[in-house]
């Protein structure tokens, strides 16, 4: 009765609706209401929980009462409502979605310069800082897309105009980042790092490889070198100005995870 005046009768509404705001699903719930001033049934309904009143003699469902509808006979199960709290809540791990080029872009950046702890972090607090940064950032996007890696320009990817700045507007889908890298990613307070070593400030290998794979997917063996060298580079260059990784003990470590990437 109450459940076949809802916009979608067929579908779920415990589940589309989980993360919908109280009006809306206040909204849909007070609009499939049923009227009766003597009814066994619903009387039996509201004293196991599963319609409420809404005014005298009129009802409406409660989450209880839709659920045991949709569970009884559309078919849903708690599998499906898991399903969607663990997409909605947990992360979705999904290998559809695409890393976007700016995001790309800030990848290699931290992967070349060895952002890789709280206390080496990529920044632009202050300005010695932020024009390095920028440099990476121009670097990196320059080397993916002459490798055919991203198809944006680096000038297409912000906005020196606008209200947020170049960095503001460049940096304007990190939001993304923590869930394709398995939370590796981390941003706070205008500084941006990958969580990569541990507490005796050795590295994992494993998560480096794994932000590799998400900039590059697979790496071409005839990439491997010119990777290698444009990280190299820039740590040297510019690294150096914001990370201890950015020594020779670590340049082996660096060509490692790259050829792992790449299936070798």
């Amino acid at each position: 009765m109450m459940h076949d005046k809802l916009p979608n009768p067929n579908g779920s509404i415990v589940i589309s609706d989980l993360y919908a705001t109280k009006g809306k699903i206040q909204g849909k719930i007070r609009a499939a209401d049923y009227k009766t001033s003597d009814n066994p049934l619903i009387e039996q309904a509201f004293s196991d929980g599963m319609v409420k009143l809404k005014e005298p003699n009129v009802y409406i469902l409660t989450a209880k009462g839709a659920w045991a509808v949709e569970t009884k006979f559309l078919g849903y199960s708690i599998n499906d409502l898991l399903e969607k709290i663990d997409k909605e809540r947990f992360g979705d791990d999904s290998k559809n979605e695409k890393t976007s080029d700016k995001n790309k872009v800030i990848l290699l950046s931290l992967l070349s310069t060895r952002a890789f702890s709280k206390e080496t972090v990529a920044s632009y607090r202050d300005d010695m800082l932020a024009e390095a940064f920028w440099k990476i950032l121009s670097e990196s996007a320059k080397f993916l897309l002459e490798n055919k890696i991203i198809s944006t320009e680096f000038a297409d990817m912000y906005d020196e105009t606008g209200s947020k700045g170049k960095f503001g507007t460049l940096l304007g889908e990190i939001d993304k980042l923590q869930q394709s890298t398995l939370g590796i990613f981390v941003p706070k307070s205008s500084t941006y790092h990958l969580d990569v070593a541990d507490e005796e400030g050795d590295l994992n290998s494993n998560k480096i490889v794994h932000i590799f794979k998400v900039i590059f997917e697979e790496i071409p063996l005839s990439l491997i070198e010119p990777l290698n060298e444009f990280c190299f580079n820039i740590s040297r260059t510019y690294g150096i100005l914001l990370s201890s990784y950015c020594s020779t003990n670590w340049d082996a470590h660096m060509k490692r995870c790259i050829e792992t990437a790449s299936g070798i």
